[in-house]
């Protein structure tokens, strides 16, 4: 046996003894629980995926179902039958919304469309359709930008661990941003798929095209590109930032062309406006995430002042610490952690960030998870589990107080995951030995299944017996269930069931 040789046995058990068996021990006691909670969840979930018809919520109510896909497709009616003149006038949004529906306009809330007018112009190409037939196609698009992230990211990860990441997906699938997305027809999907572009674009590999198209379906939501192109600039990503621009440039152009030049002037006007919205047209502060839906629940309605002080504050620290936490000499073997830390430097600066963009943390989670080892994947799956139960329970959290007023819980943790991420850029990356990553490969879990079922009945327990907060949720996703089994017949159309 060689020296060189010697030297690697040594180190494989050097390596063994510094990372103990207590991980596994408590992955074996909190799977069970894990999964049956997530199976709980799209039991819950189901409920509301029940037979119904399409509609926006009537005032005073919430009740809605692909209201947000209604908004996407009165945009583009208004535009087929009146031009774009008053794409960005509320009351004019609402009356082609309510003709779509075939209800009066003063039935249903008012929900102006807020995004800019290059992207009015597949919506025109999509109102063309019967509405039912583009629920159809709008809710396939986004399924299929989500299938193809999560089968993206399993292509590359998922060898690593494969029953983990099963897991890890069947976690995602049941997560309340998800929910959120199908139900209301958002394109948080997409969002989703664009960040995966940039990770295999920017940090993966050298790839501008990924990173070109990522920027553009992130500009439908502006807020959400801040970050990324600051990322690009520090790293002097020219060609793909130079890229972006033309092809937006040119996407402006042809709206402008189609649509008049000052319907770019009409909707930054609408923005400006959106900014003093509270709890009207859309904007519900104390329902969001982020920053300001933090400060939002901690101040109350008032104090305009100084909840946009504290914002604005907040906003340049979560910018500053990002900018210092990358200065580092760990930062080429601390990708993934950079990539989480832009992610939720992304979510956390949005003005108005609703539930279903909560599913983007999903994809830095899931490589920090496969990608890491030891105590850092039992870290990073703890916090995880934190952040899905937290968005789970939020609005029984978070609303249920007094005059609306109280902690924004999951913005927390979308600020302790920034700060978890920087922090980590700091540390050199003491990886385990190449047999100790095969092993771990493959532990695929021969008795998940087992876990499984385990973990079913240990959640109906306990979440049953939790009263107010869970119990009442859990008897009815039971009775619901149970009534769905007694013969009930369902036709798939749009994105859930629909009643025959």
């Amino acid at each position: 046996m060689t020296l060189a040789s010697i030297a690697n046995v040594r180190r494989l058990r050097v390596d063994a003894a510094a990372f103990p068996r207590w991980p596994a021990i408590l992955a074996w006691l909190v799977t069970p629980l894990a999964l049956g909670w997530f199976g709980f969840a799209l039991l819950d979930s189901a409920r509301n995926f029940a037979p119904q018809e399409i509609r926006l919520s009537a005032e005073g109510e919430c009740d809605p179902y692909l209201d947000d896909f209604v908004v996407f497709y009165g945009a583009g009616s208004l535009v087929n039958e009146d031009g774009a003149g008053d794409l960005y006038e509320p009351p004019a949004v609402r009356a082609a919304q309510a003709r779509a529906l075939g209800v009066p306009s003063d039935s249903i809330i008012q929900l102006p469309f807020y995004n800019p007018p290059a992207y009015v112009l597949p919506l025109v190409v999509l109102a063309a359709l019967p509405l039912a037939t583009a629920a159809v196609v709008f809710s396939g698009i986004q399924l299929i930008a989500f299938t193809a992230a999560a089968a993206a990211l399993w292509a590359r990860e998922g060898r690593r661990s494969r029953a983990l990441g099963g897991v890890l997906l069947l976690a995602a699938v049941s997560s309340m941003p998800f929910h959120e997305t199908v139900l209301h027809g958002q394109v948080s999907f997409l969002f989703l798929a664009s960040w995966v572009c940039l990770w295999f674009g920017a940090f993966e590999r050298r790839d501008d095209r990924l990173v070109v198209l990522a920027l553009v379906v992130l500009a439908m939501k502006p807020q959400l590109a801040i970050v990324p192109i600051a990322y690009l600039l520090v790293t002097r990503r020219w060609r793909a930032l130079l890229a972006a621009a033309g092809l937006e440039a040119a996407l402006g152009f042809v709206a402008s062309a189609a649509f008049g030049p000052t319907v770019f002037l009409r909707w930054l006007g609408l923005l400006l406006e959106a900014m003093s919205w509270e709890d009207q047209n859309g904007i519900w502060v104390h329902a969001m995430f982020g920053w300001n839906a933090f400060t939002r629940a901690l101040v109350g309605e008032g104090h305009q002042l100084v909840r946009a002080s504290v914002t604005a504050a907040l906003t340049a620290a979560t910018a500053l610490y990002c900018l210092r936490a990358s200065r580092t000499v760990h930062i080429r073997e601390r990708q993934v952690e950079l990539f989480a830390m832009l992610v939720f430097a992304s979510v956390l600066i949005s003005p108005h960030l609703f539930a279903q963009d909560l599913i983007l943390p999903a994809a830095p989670l899931a490589l920090l998870v496969l990608r890491r080892t030891g105590r850092e994947r039992a870290a990073w799956l703890a916090f995880g589990a934190l952040g899905w139960s937290l968005t789970f329970l939020h609005f029984e959290l978070l609303l249920g107080t007094p005059d609306e007023v109280g902690v924004n819980f999951v913005s927390l943790w979308l600020g302790a995951g920034a700060v978890l991420a920087g922090t980590a850029l700091k540390r050199p990356l003491h990886g385990l030995h190449a047999e100790f990553q095969r092993r771990e490969a493959q532990r695929s879990g021969p008795a998940l299944a087992l876990q499984f079922a385990l973990g079913s009945i240990l959640a109906l327990v306990l979440f049953a017996a939790v009263p107010g907060l869970v119990g009442q949720r859990m008897a009815n996703a039971i009775e619901y269930s149970y009534s769905s089994l007694k013969g009930e017949t369902y036709r798939i159309v749009v994105v859930g069931l629909s009643s025959e």
